[in-house]
């Protein structure tokens, strides 16, 4: 998801509660989050990744973030999910792959790139599948035996399923990701996240003084108390 403007904005406001000595207003944030959302967009921050970096700062800097500490931050994140072993793009003839026509790899090939891309956020599930050339549903296998989410993550198991694909399709993401990183970097984070819903949501402490309802502020403090 692109990092908006107004989500610049607004978590850049939420930082005054942390870092009053600071002195910035409304009216000083609004120009300031336009210069931050200018240089974090032309280093390629989605939001995802911008929402996981303010907590990173949050907790370790010392004065008011500069936008430099939040570029910093999301490239630890990416060094950290980054898998070190050769990409799986690269496609051996040991590979399950091996009774391919040269023709067919090449397709293999084509559409594992358009949904690595997708993953990682450069392009849309519809890109991704107008590249591919054919519509892949929720989980539902494809000739290339790979899951794929093409609807809200719900339950654990769509938890576990989206991690296997990013680690198996995308060389980038490394096995045994925690499925909190695996909700985030997809978009899912919400008080309805299994993983939240489960108790190990890894910044709990996001959601409060969000709550809609005394059921969910209760539910909240009942897991992660």
């Amino acid at each position: 998801m692109q990092l908006s403007k107004e989500t610049v904005y607004r978590y850049l406001l939420r930082l005054l509660n942390h870092y009053p000595e600071a002195g910035h207003t409304g009216k000083t944030l609004v120009n300031l989050s336009v210069d931050y959302h200018q240089d974090l967009t032309d280093d390629g921050v989605t939001e995802v990744e911008f929402i996981r970096a303010v907590s990173s700062v949050r907790k370790k800097c010392r004065f008011y973030p500069k936008v430099a500490d939040f570029i910093n931050a999301v490239q630890e994140d990416r060094k950290k999910a980054k898998m070190p072993s050769a990409n799986f793009l690269q496609i051996e003839d040991t590979t399950s792959f091996h009774d391919q026509t040269p023709e067919e790899r090449a397709l293999t090939k084509k559409k594992l790139k358009a949904i690595a891309s997708m993953l990682a956020g450069k392009l849309s599930m519809d890109e991704a599948l107008e590249i591919a050339g054919e519509t892949i549903k929720s989980f539902g296998r494809t000739q290339i035996g790979s899951g794929l989410v093409t609807k809200k993550i719900k339950t654990m198991e769509d938890v576990n399923h989206m991690g296997n694909a990013m680690a198996n399709i995308d060389g980038h993401y490394p096995v045994g990701m925690t499925g909190c990183y695996v909700v985030g970097i997809n978009g899912g984070c919400g008080m309805d996240c299994p993983v939240y819903l489960k108790g190990e949501c890894e910044e709990p402490q996001e959601f409060e003084g969000h709550f809609e309802t005394k059921e969910e502020e209760a539910r909240h403090f009942e897991l992660y108390s």
